[in-house]
């Protein structure tokens, strides 16, 4: 039995709308959530039966940062309307290490979150945290995620996009 598509759009913020109208009912075949344009965030493939394929970007990000080096800095870009607070988590991605002489080392995403500040947005959107990264060689490889979190001007909090990097 054939039934309509129905998709919901998110606005990034937690809310949800109807997006039928803009993807339409008929001639879909499948529908992918990935990655496409390598920005972290989720994006849309359609196939449309033969015709050509659909594809939309997901444009709405909260947090963004490059993968850092060793004894650089890493940098995230935090982003929300101005006026509201910001602040986000950062985490390590569990890792064991090898710790010559004593055994394994693992480092724990839930015993590593780190709450560096939180920040009231400037009318250019975005907030610029830096944080120095040791110039230590065993750094290299270390996955990290970062999560923000926002408090609009009366008060509602939401949670954004997970942003991982590979400190290099």
């Amino acid at each position: 039995m054939a039934v309509p598509n129905r998709f919901l759009l998110n606005d990034g913020r937690g809310f949800f709308s109807d997006g039928e109208l803009v993807l339409g009912t008929q001639g879909i075949s499948c529908s992918l959530v990935l990655d496409l344009d390598r920005d972290g965030d989720p994006d849309l493939l359609q196939n449309r039966g033969g015709n050509p394929a659909g594809w939309f970007v997901n444009t709405t990000r909260q947090i963004i940062a490059a993968d850092p080096v060793v004894g650089g800095s890493l940098d995230l870009d935090l982003y929300s309307d101005p006026g509201n607070t910001v602040g986000f988590v950062l985490g390590y991605v569990r890792r064991d290490f090898a710790v010559p002489g004593i055994g394994w080392l693992a480092i724990d995403p839930a015993s590593s979150a780190v709450y560096p500040g939180v920040f009231t947005v400037p009318p250019g959107r975005k907030v610029r945290v830096s944080m120095p990264v040791p110039n230590v060689s065993h750094l290299r490889g270390l996955q990290l995620q970062a999560q923000l979190f926002e408090f609009d001007r009366a008060a509602r909090p939401r949670l954004g996009n997970v942003w991982a990097v590979t400190i290099q």
